[in-house]
């Protein structure tokens, strides 16, 4: 039975495959002359800064941190009108000068940001002011259009921006990236192209309360390649990137190094939203590593469930270490896993890739065909250390195209903690493949359904933890609708989640109730399940 689960599984994989659900999907990226306010953060959010290492997993944070902070001009200013030369302004500005692009002109590239040994920063903005611009900190959003100068690709073929090799300190506030007015674009912003080199890399740049987007109708592939290192997409909105019968990405990295930074974003595509490893770099040796990832909507229209796209997951690891996923709405991974750790691995082309100290906490995951996919591509390198914690699951299976399985557990991994979450499946909770040592599930709430944990080919429960998960700690959590008998001791069973003691199940407050026979039964003396308060702090939403 559990061979026939992971077949399904693997369909509903094939290609790796919301706004907040308080605005209308049909109304993504459409702002009918007013102000989008889409995934809009009400307050400054980023990375939660009470997070630790698990003493169980010892998963390491990022060690280096991109410095977002705004640089103060000792320059002079480069004033560029409507029909000026851009690139000629890029090409003049030193350390500390600042070129203004007239609010609403539009500028045709392909533009390429020189290479050059200077010690401070070159802010590329709108001529807009300040004030009229999200503070810092909040996110922009497309009704803020006639304030943004727009940048447009010269033709279907090029990038609107370009990094040069080793290209350097710039910073771009306020400006709207697109493809050549009606045509689909490729990459619209390319950092980095094919260094073999680490040191050759494009470094320092920061991409701030900006609008990227493709074309309405048509899409676009990539909104930004970030082959490179010190590189932190902040408060932006990217939108409409799909394309037919291929996948596209909101932001895609398989070349570049760290630290690096998403925080604050709405990042809207057809295929993997967020995609790190998934092509064979140019750089040998090379992984991406340091990275925040937090306080983001990722998500896919409605509309484009049976567009002809080509669908893929949300967030996608192949070749990634030191990550940070705290925050994040994740929603509409249709017929697709909405997360994937797991290394990539092409007929041994990338022995060293993998997945590893990666801390995934307080996101809320809804209306996806499937949870998390985990583990190794093979045994050789496993997929280790991770932090699974205090998020929401809810709404994944049938209803977005898929099987349902909460956790799928392929090839290898070593050290991995599930603790305090809560989740709503259709399908199985956790389907066991390969080896898996070192495994944590703890103090977590979800629907038993009909086979639990079980594996590619042993039954339910206790066989499949001795088959797959081999020296497992399976205890406090609750499985609603399963029978005891089939688990080790100090479990929950029961009848149905209806009978969990939650605040509100039909409104989806999933914080328990004081008299809840599972408030403070934790292995850390807490409410089994996700701490509500903690993940609509740091995600800004409600599940």
């Amino acid at each position: 039975m559990g061979f026939l689960l992971r077949a399904a599984a693997a369909a509903a994989s094939v290609g790796l495959s919301g706004c907040l659900t308080t605005i209308d999907d049909s109304r993504i990226g459409k702002c009918d002359g007013g102000p989008c306010d889409a995934g809009v953060s009400a307050a400054p959010r980023g990375c939660p800064t009470d997070l630790a290492s698990d003493p169980d997993v010892k998963q390491a944070l990022p060690e280096v941190q991109v410095d977002t902070t705004y640089p103060k001009a000792g320059g002079k200013t480069i004033a560029v009108a409507a029909g000026g030369n851009l690139q000629a302004a890029l090409d003049a500005a030193g350390a500390g000068d600042v070129i203004t692009l007239e609010a609403g002109a539009t500028f045709t590239g392909p533009f390429s940001l020189p290479s050059k040994k200077i010690d401070g920063w070159i802010v590329v903005r709108t001529s807009a002011p300040d004030a009229s611009l999200p503070a810092r900190g909040t996110r922009i959003d497309p009704g803020h259009a006639p304030l943004l100068p727009k940048l447009v690709a010269g033709s279907a073929e090029e990038a609107v921006i370009v990094a040069a090799e080793g290209a350097n300190h710039v910073r771009f506030v306020g400006v709207e990236v697109a493809p050549k007015p009606g045509a689909s674009g490729k990459t619209l912003v390319q950092l980095g192209s094919g260094e073999i080199d680490e040191a050759d890399l494009p470094h320092d740049i920061v991409i701030d309360r900006c609008w990227i987007h493709g074309d309405a109708n048509l899409g676009a592939a990539i909104g930004i390649t970030l082959n490179a290192r010190s590189v932190a997409v902040v408060d932006s909105y990217l939108s409409d990137f799909k394309q037919t019968g291929t996948q596209s990405h909101a932001i895609e990295a398989s070349n570049g190094s760290g630290p690096l930074r998403i925080v604050n974003d709405y990042l809207e595509s057809a295929g993997g939203n967020v995609v790190f490893g998934d092509v064979v770099p140019t750089i040998n040796g090379i992984f991406a590593r340091d990275i925040e990832i937090c306080a983001n909507t990722m998500t896919k229209p409605a509309a484009w469930e049976n567009a002809g796209y080509g669908l893929g997951g949300l967030l996608v690891l192949r070749n990634a270490r030191r990550v940070t996923i705290a925050g994040n709405v994740l929603e509409n991974g249709f017929g697709a896993f909405a997360v994937i750790l797991s290394r990539l691995s092409v007929n041994g082309q990338v022995p060293w890739a993998g997945v590893s100290d990666v801390t995934f906490a307080r996101n809320l995951v809804r209306h996806a065909g499937s949870g998390l996919l985990i583990g190794g591509g093979d045994t050789t390198v496993k997929t280790e250390r991770l932090a699974i914690v205090g998020n929401v699951v809810e709404d994944v299976g049938a209803s977005a195209g898929g099987e349902g399985v909460l956790f799928d557990f392929l090839g290898g991994s070593d050290d991995v903690v599930l603790d305090h979450n809560t989740s709503f499946q259709d399908g199985t909770v956790i389907l066991g493949g390969g080896t898996h040592d070192g495994f944590i599930v703890r103090n977590n709430i979800s629907p038993h359904n009909k086979y639990g944990v079980i594996g590619d080919a042993s039954g339910v429960g206790k066989d499949t933890l001795a088959d797959h998960f081999p020296g497992a700690v399976f205890v406090e959590n609750v499985l609603a609708g399963g029978a005891a008998m089939n688990y080790p001791a100090d479990n929950y069973f029961p009848h149905s989640m209806n009978e969990v003691g939650f605040v509100d199940l039909a409104k989806h407050d999933y914080t328990l109730l004081p008299n809840s026979q599972y408030a403070r039964q934790a292995t850390d003396g807490k409410d089994l399940g996700a701490d509500i308060a903690a993940l609509e702090a740091a995600t800004g939403a409600s599940p």
